[in-house]
Formats: C-alpha cells, sequence, structure tokens
C-alpha cells in the first residue's frame, strides 16, 4: 500500500507544485464541503501519479550517473539491470544520498549481493531482469527485427517507473510471510496472537521457511496503533492485521510515499459497495453479500456465526432498520468477519502514530535483554493464554460508532420525505395556478359584462353573472 507523504526532500520537480495545488483546492480551501466530486478524485489521483512517476525518474537519471552511464546512450540488457537493481536500491534506502552511495562505493557491493543471491526468493536484482525482458516481450510485435537488442534512454526511463511502482507486489511478499508465521501462533483463527507467544522465540516448522522473523515491538507501540487487545482474554493477544497494518512494517520513506503492507479488506470492501451501491444497506443484504465473499483465509459460501449476524442486526436497529457502510461499527463488524484480513478500527487521539516517521527517536521495539524481560513477564501457562471466546459474537463489542458523513437513517424515510416534499410543492404549485386562472377569469368576465351592458343580451341567451340561473357556470 502506498502513502502519499506530501512534498519533502529533493526529486519530484515541478508536480510537486501541482501536488501542492490539488490537495490545497480539495482539503484546504473547502473546509465545509461534504465530499469530492468524481472529477476532484480524478484530478488528484492524476496529480499524485506524476508526483510518483517525476521521482522514479529521479531515481533513474541517479542510477545511470552512478553507474557512468548518463545521458542518452542505449544500454544492453546486462548493463540496463545492473542500473535498475540501482534503482531499486535507491528507492529502498531513500535515507542514503547519491553522494553516500557514491562516497562511500555502495552500489557495486550491494547489486553482487543481490545478483549472487542464493535464497529461493526473487529479489530487486530478479525483478530488475523481469521487468527488462517483459518489456522487451511486449514490444515484439512493434520493434525492428534488425534492432540491436539494447535499450533506449527513454524505454529505460519507462521500464525503471515502473519498475519503482511494481515494488509493491514484491513488499506484498514479504508482509505475505510475516502473516503466515503470525497465524501460525493463531491457535484458533481468531486473529489475535497472545502476546507471549508473539515474543516467543522463532521457531523452524519447516525446511523451506527461509525467513526468520522476531517480533520485538514493545506493549505501549502496539497499544497506541490500535494492535493490542486487552479486553479478550485474560491476557494481552496482539491483533494480527493491525500490526500489519503498523509503521514497523513500512519501507523507509522516500521524499513522496511509504510503501507499507497491503490492506486485505479493502478488496472486500470494494466488492461490498460494488454490490450495495448505497451508503446504507439491511442487515439480511449484508448478511448475504458477505457470506458469499472468499478471501485468503476465509472460503465462501458460509453460514455466518449466530453471534456476528445478531451483531449486524443490532447495528441496523439503531439506525432505521439500515447499516451505515462507512461506519465504525460496520468496520468493526468486518473485522470479527475476517480477522486476518480486516482490521480492528481503534480511535487515537493522533493519527501520526500511524506514521513510520512518528516513532523516530522514540522506543517502539525492545533490545535483546528487554525482550528476555518481556518474554518472562508475559509467560503463562498456554491453556491461559487462549482463555477468549472461540465465537466472535461472544467476543467484547465497542459500541461507539463514528461517521465521516451523516447518513440517513433509511432510504424509505428519504423516499417519504422526498414524496412529502414532492406533495408540498405541487400544493403551491395548484394553489398558484387556481389564484391566476381566477384572476384571468375575472379579468374575461368584466370585459363581457362591459360588452352587454352595451348591447344588453340577446333574446335566449343564459347570463352566466345572473344568480339562480340554472343553466351558468361558475368557477
Amino acid at each position: 500500500a502506498w502513502q502519499a507523504n506530501g512534498t519533502r526532500g529533493p526529486g519530484a520537480g515541478a508536480s510537486k507544485q501541482r501536488w501542492l495545488a490539488a490537495a490545497g483546492t480539495l482539503f484546504d480551501e473547502r473546509p465545509g464541503a461534504l465530499g469530492f466530486s468524481l472529477e476532484d478524485v480524478a484530478a488528484l489521483a492524476a496529480t499524485l501519479e506524476g508526483v510518483i512517476a517525476d521521482e522514479s525518474l529521479d531515481f533513474v537519471a541517479a542510477a545511470r550517473y552512478l553507474n557512468r552511464a548518463g545521458g542518452s546512450v542505449p544500454l544492453d540488457l546486462p548493463a540496463g539491470q545492473w542500473v535498475l537493481t540501482t534503482v531499486l536500491l535507491l528507492f529502498k534506502n531513500p535515507g542514503l544520498s547519491v553522494a553516500d552511495f557514491e562516497k562511500k562505493k555502495l552500489v557495486a557491493p550491494n547489486v553482487r549481493m543481490y545478483m549472487n543471491s542464493e535464497r529461493p526468493m526473487p529479489n530487486i536484482w530478479d525483478n530488475a531482469n523481469d521487468a527488462l525482458r517483459n518489456f522487451r516481450f511486449q514490444q515484439r510485435f512493434r520493434a525492428s527485427p534488425f534492432r540491436r537488442d539494447v535499450f533506449s534512454a527513454r524505454e529505460l526511463s519507462a521500464i525503471g517507473t515502473g519498475v519503482v511502482e511494481e515494488y509493491g507486489k514484491f513488499k506484498h511478499r514479504d508482509c505475505r510471510a510475516m502473516k503466515d508465521e503470525l497465524m501460525t501462533r493463531d491457535k484458533y483463527g481468531t486473529g489475535l496472537v497472545p502476546l507471549a507467544i508473539f515474543y516467543a522465540p522463532w521457531e523452524r516448522r519447516n525446511a523451506k521457511v527461509t525467513h526468520n522473523f522476531q517480533f520485538t515491538e514493545t506493549a505501549e507501540h502496539l497499544r497506541a496503533i490500535g494492535a493490542l487487545d486487552e479486553t479478550s482474554a485474560r491476557h494481552p493477544q496482539v491483533r494480527i492485521v493491525n500490526y500489519m497494518l503498523g509503521p514497523a512494517n513500512c519501507a523507509p520513506r522516500t521524499p513522496t510515499m511509504t510503501l507499507c503492507c497491503l490492506n486485505e479488506c479493502e478488496p472486500l470492501m470494494s466488492e461490498i459497495e460494488s454490490r450495495v451501491q448505497a451508503p446504507t444497506a439491511t442487515a439480511e443484504q449484508l448478511s448475504g453479500i458477505v457470506g458469499n465473499l472468499s478471501s485468503a483465509t476465509v472460503d465462501a459460501p458460509r453460514r455466518l456465526p449466530s453471534g456476528l449476524a445478531q451483531r449486524l442486526r443490532d447495528i441496523a436497529a439503531k439506525r432505521g432498520g439500515q447499516v451505515p457502510l462507512h461506519g465504525r461499527l460496520f468496520a468493526e463488524w468486518l473485522h470479527f468477519a475476517f480477522p486476518h484480513e480486516c482490521p480492528f478500527p481503534h480511535a487515537v487521539e493522533d493519527a501520526a502514530v500511524h506514521r513510520r516517521d512518528f516513532w523516530m527517536g522514540r522506543q517502539h521495539a525492545h533490545n535483546d535483554t528487554e525482550q528476555e524481560e518481556a518474554r518472562a513477564r508475559f509467560a503463562v501457562p498456554e491453556e491461559e493464554l487462549h482463555s477468549g471466546p472461540t465465537d466472535h459474537g461472544a467476543r467484547p463489542w465497542a459500541e461507539e460508532e463514528v461517521l465521516h458523513m451523516e447518513v440517513p437513517g433509511g432510504w424509505a424515510e428519504v423516499v417519504l420525505r422526498a414524496a412529502a416534499q414532492v406533495g408540498v410543492i405541487m400544493g403551491m404549485c395548484s394553489v398558484l395556478l387556481r389564484a391566476a386562472w381566477a384572476a384571468r377569469a375575472g379579468a374575461d368576465g368584466g370585459k363581457a359584462r362591459g360588452a352587454r351592458a352595451a348591447v344588453g343580451p340577446r333574446a335566449g341567451a343564459c347570463d352566466p353573472t345572473r344568480q339562480g340561473n340554472s343553466g351558468g357556470w361558475a368557477l
């Protein structure tokens, strides 16, 4: 997942000014607006994409410079792979400037380290090779068969921009491996790992496993970011998803972005939104939709636990039979429905705690001695660690609702209100039309009476102004 960081640091060029202008127009100049139009969101997304592309081009230019491949000289596959690996080195180490890489001669030894790696998981050297070969494969019907197998400066810039954008998928593999390790410590599939087991030394459970995760974040840090559950059982437990999305698992930030683990709840929420196509839905409708949604850890179709279904009906009962899709309570319900994909919606006083730079200079992890002390402090018999209820509907529930925008209590209410408004408008229009018609008829009647006074009524004619005339009419 990408997080926009603003405009600090070198690079990103003139498009940073566009980013400032677009963000200012949307957020600073419209404090009272109730939302954004599709055009506003599209403009902001396009501007942000331009900022990232500009920064990626800066990485490509710096990589060519560091490898003495400046200018517009075409590069063959090995040289291009070396340059693109350097691009990813720069991206992964935003704390080091181009001058640091040059002065300390960091490029060659690090590129060779990745090139000669024997680990089974692909690394950035492999990413660079895949990017170049995929580009050449895509161009196979458009490129001249007689051209040299080299990459022009323009092509290398396009590939470099793409390889930076695709690096998120590479990061996701690491996140997925970490999640798999934490899930092996989740005995009952509740999305919770007892803190004592969280701190336990890593054990190789499979000869093919090459990772070695050590979880050392302090309880204070876990509590601050909403990753510590201290209500569901007698002993503290770590919420796997909240921990995965925490700042400790984000890569070092570049001037414009931070690369973090993907929020696997977003595709589920997008599917719900596409099916509902409204800001609210009934509990029965949502139960049917969610019961047919699958994820990496949940198979569909499934029957939701009775306690979980009742929770959803309780939410709807408080708002006229409708559940707001973007409220805190529905997010909490989704956390129980998909405990390994959806985070618990923890309210924080300062949202900055979810940013990596907030913890710079603050202690958020144990050293070796503190880690041993933490293991001893939270060590209890295993049967006590998993003492909480396994039924999600029976687990403690935070009843507080938070809505970013007020939504109608129910669509029936909206329809009735709209019908009443239409009725009032039609009634007013009827009164005005009747008044106008009466005025016009009165004027026409006055003219007729004036004419009859001059010539007199003809024999046998009906006088509509005469009282008691059976043949007359009146408005």
